[in-house]
């Protein structure tokens, strides 16, 4: 059983644990186990509660108004909370411990609705077809209507994925409305595909992983074709028994390191040695292959400066030496 103290931060570790980072949460258990032992510390309730407020805004509430938008906070000039802030140059965000908090919260969530639905037309309007464009000025005519709403955000989702992010994750329980969605019971109903959608808290996150591991496909197709278009025979080969094993991370570092001595050698003519200038210089995994293989390490198309350097090789129409 919890003890009386612990009773009282009941709501803190719930929000700590459901919605913060791992060091959030470390710091908001600190913070609590501090407070058992000393409850009437008051730069530790403080910083707990500002820890709590910076998690509420960023996951649940999403409300960046500053403090004071409405200009009626009672706490204005004396809030801890406040002045913990200013201390450590934290923005000033409006807080629930504002007693006009829960009225504020409300214009903000009904101007971002028509933010976002300006958003959603504009994008629309942008990205989609004559068909999509005029569903979407057929369904504005009864914007009011929370029915049409969830149509337009559907028809938004379908562009968005089809023509801007070609994310075709599928929605998945780590989403906070993934058991009460209306677009996925939307989707359910017309038998439609259902993709991760930008309402999702989780849905930049999860974007941004999605194009690391698009680019990386890319990047071995590029890595594929070169080695087929320009290697001899025996690189083609064992190029045929690398893709046989290409779950392996170690095979796709081989054939990286393949593929950038071919480039090497049959398109750039670039052999200058892999500089300091690389920020994977101490780490990287090919210079890692080239070694056990005895090959030089030239610099290779994965650095950040490679395409600097090859243009500056191809103006002097020299092999450029690495800078000491």
């Amino acid at each position: 059983m919890p003890s009386s103290n612990e009773v009282c931060f009941l709501e803190e570790i719930a929000i700590s644990n459901m919605y913060g980072t791992e060091l959030e949460k470390k710091h908001v258990a600190n913070l609590i186990s501090y407070l058992i032992n000393d409850p009437n510390n008051i730069e530790k309730i403080v910083e707990l509660a500002v820890v709590i407020e910076e998690i509420k805004r960023r996951e649940i509430t999403h409300m960046d108004w500053n403090c004071c938008f409405c200009d009626k906070c009672e706490r204005f000039h004396s809030c801890r909370i406040k002045w913990y802030r200013g201390e450590r140059q934290m923005t000033q965000y409006c807080c629930s411990y504002c007693q006009n908090f829960d009225r504020c919260l409300a214009k903000f969530q009904k101007l971002e609705k028509s933010r976002r639905i300006v958003s959603e037309i504009f994008m629309i309007n942008i990205n989609g077809n004559d068909d999509e464009v005029e569903l979407a000025r057929n369904i504005t005519n009864n914007i009011t209507d929370l029915d049409c709403l969830i149509k337009l955000g559907v028809l938004a989702e379908e562009i968005r994925t089809r023509e801007i992010t070609r994310m075709k994750w599928n929605c998945c329980p780590q989403c906070s409305k993934y058991n009460n969605c209306r677009i996925k019971w939307h989707r359910g109903e017309k038998e439609m595909d259902d993709y991760c959608c930008s309402y999702c808290q989780n849905y930049k996150e999860c974007l941004e992983k999605y194009r690391k591991q698009a680019a990386k496909e890319v990047r071995l197709i590029e890595d594929i074709f070169v080695i087929n278009l320009f290697g001899g025979d025996d690189e083609v080969k064992s190029l045929g028994s690398l893709i046989d094993n290409m779950g392996s991370p170690q095979t796709i570092i081989k054939m990286a390191a393949m593929a950038e001595n071919i480039k090497t050698r049959e398109i750039t003519g670039f052999h200058s040695h892999c500089c300091f200038k690389c920020n994977d210089l101490p780490n990287c995994d090919i210079n890692v292959e080239r070694k056990a293989s005895g090959e030089a390490e030239t610099c290779c198309s994965y650095c950040g400066h490679y395409r600097g350097c090859l243009d500056k090789t191809h103006k002097t129409g020299r092999s450029m030496e690495p800078e000491k």
